[in-house]
């Protein structure tokens, strides 16, 4: 529904890695360079998923929103009580370090060391982003101490993992099995971003760098995305109401029936062998052999050779 591309403040980074030189010699905090202000021109990564969800809710004021997934990164206290403001619901899902003290009868201890003597986890499989997955979990609810307020914490672990990964969510009121599977539907998000690096365009083949390349970039994607949402086949699924039709398979699909109806052309024609000649000298010029540099071959080895005199 919308982007934002995340551009490091250059003076804070050279801080940050001569901060990192100082501290490995051994240099005092008070005597090492204070950080910079906050450059308005270079926002975090909080500020601009923040902005994102406020975006999406002016745009589509008639989305009703229920949730709003985030992981490990975005789970800070403020950023919570910020999302769930500006979507005007409780509710918001993420995780938490297995090392985060919870209060337990008085006691803070680690969220992991409380869940490790847990006596009553549970099993079974759930339906989760469509397909059944085994699901082991126990929950409870209790006061995060760097938060300062009260969450339902959920331990979780998938299939036959061996450790658990520790959920949160602000709305307590909420069952365990529901904030399972609608934490799950944010994985569709990995899912999302993979298909565009991997198959649309985006990422290592990417023609131009920086901002402006970025932004391109995603116009590019979008429309090989909308045009692939466009393809008969999928269509068809659509109207069935069956599940879409991955990209991969959708792109493999195109690049067969581009290669049918080319070979179609040349047979069809009445003079085949000349056309397909054409057509040889064109692609042929499309691919220009490079210098591989792994062979080393025409490389200067001289500072390799033996004098015998010496």
């Amino acid at each position: 529904m919308g982007f934002h591309f995340y551009e490091p403040d250059p003076k804070m980074s050279a801080w940050r890695k001569e901060e990192l030189r100082l501290r490995s010699e051994g240099v005092q905090k008070q005597d090492r360079p204070k950080p910079p202000e906050a450059d308005a021109n270079y926002p975090d990564k909080k500020t601009l998923a923040l902005k994102l969800i406020s975006n999406f809710v002016d745009l589509l004021p008639e989305i009703c929103v229920r949730a709003v997934d985030a992981d490990a990164f975005y789970c800070s206290k403020d950023f919570i009580a910020e999302a769930t403001r500006i979507t005007g619901q409780k509710q918001m899902i993420s995780q938490i370090k297995k090392t985060q003290l919870i209060n337990v009868g008085g006691k803070n201890i680690a969220v992991e060391k409380f869940f490790e003597n847990a006596t009553d986890t549970k099993t079974e499989e759930l339906i989760l982003r469509g397909s059944k997955k085994k699901v082991t979990y126990c929950s409870g609810r209790f006061k995060v101490k760097s938060h300062d307020r009260k969450y339902f914490i959920i331990a979780l672990k998938y299939g036959d993992e061996k450790e658990y990964r520790y959920l949160i969510a602000s709305d307590s009121s909420w069952r365990d099995v529901d904030i399972i599977k609608t934490y799950a539907l944010r994985w569709l998000v990995e899912v999302f971003i993979q298909d565009w690096k991997s198959y649309e365009g985006w990422n290592q083949l990417a023609k131009q760098q920086g901002v402006d390349g970025s932004d391109r970039g995603v116009i590019l994607s979008l429309l090989s995305d909308h045009a692939l949402l466009l393809h008969q086949d999928q269509k068809v699924m659509f109207e069935n109401k069956q599940p879409a039709a991955t990209v991969a398979s959708l792109r493999a699909k195109v690049i067969i029936e581009s290669l049918q109806a080319f070979i179609a052309e040349i047979v069809l024609n009445k003079d085949p062998k000349s056309m397909f000649e054409k057509y040889s000298d064109k692609i042929s010029q499309l691919f220009e052999l490079r210098s591989s540099i792994k062979h080393l071959r025409r490389a200067d080895m001289s500072f390799c050779s033996y004098n015998q005199e010496t």
